[in-house]
């Protein structure tokens, strides 16, 4: 389920298509404290995240988790930060989105431009730079915004209520590929437009995001 992969194309090089649990030394994302209780207070108080780097290391996605409960009056916020490297980035925009897909049919039978694929985009936003209606700042944004610096943009998605929940079919004996079924992605990207990733020939689509339903 946690393909980890990275695109590097035209506009849109630097495409951010997965998420991973940081290092043991990442996943202190909040202040140092000095003498053994401190310290171990301090640990206790570490906040774990998942990470994934582009290819080239110059754009980094911070999550504080993967999973997300469609509670019925709402969705739980995807809140998170994106690392820059403003020299790289320059003139262009970051921007996230996130994509719901439903899969009906085998990789392997992809052809002649037909997929057995739908997406949905759900949400979308321009990252960096920032735009002028800025929400406040979530506790998880707060301190990874201080350990990682003026670099670091934060992001926040609403997903609608009702959306499908996460479901994976159990392949037949034989099949290869991802199986049908139902998965979301989180994806932030450079470029000058929000379509500039359209323009990369080899789109990786792999699901980090479940999202689940809560039955009351």
């Amino acid at each position: 389920m946690n393909s980890l992969s990275a695109n590097s194309t035209g506009n849109c090089s630097g495409g951010i298509t997965g998420i991973r649990p940081s290092s043991a030394s990442d996943d202190q994302v909040g202040g140092g404290a000095a003498g053994g209780d401190a310290d171990a207070n301090s640990r206790r108080q570490a906040t774990r995240v998942f990470k994934k780097s582009s290819s080239n290391g110059k754009i980094t996605v911070y999550l504080g988790k993967r999973d997300f409960v469609d509670h019925s009056t709402h969705v739980d916020p995807i809140d998170g930060v994106v690392f820059i490297d403003p020299e790289y980035v320059k003139d262009r925009k970051v921007f996230g989105q996130v994509l719901a897909a439903f899969r009906y049919g085998r990789e392997d039978l992809d052809v002649l431009g037909l997929t057995f694929r739908k997406d949905l985009y759900l949400a979308n936003e321009q990252i960096y730079p920032p735009t002028q209606s800025e929400r406040p700042l979530t506790r998880l944004q707060e301190r990874l915004i201080k350990k990682l610096g003026p670099n670091a943009y934060p992001f926040y998605f609403e997903v609608p209520p009702y959306c499908p929940a996460s479901v994976s079919l159990q392949p037949a004996p034989g099949d290869t590929g991802k199986s049908c079924g139902v998965d979301y992605e989180l994806k932030a990207f450079v470029g000058k437009y929000l379509n500039s990733d359209a323009r990369n020939p080899h789109p990786i689509h792999p699901p980090i995001i479940r999202l689940w339903f809560v039955f009351n």
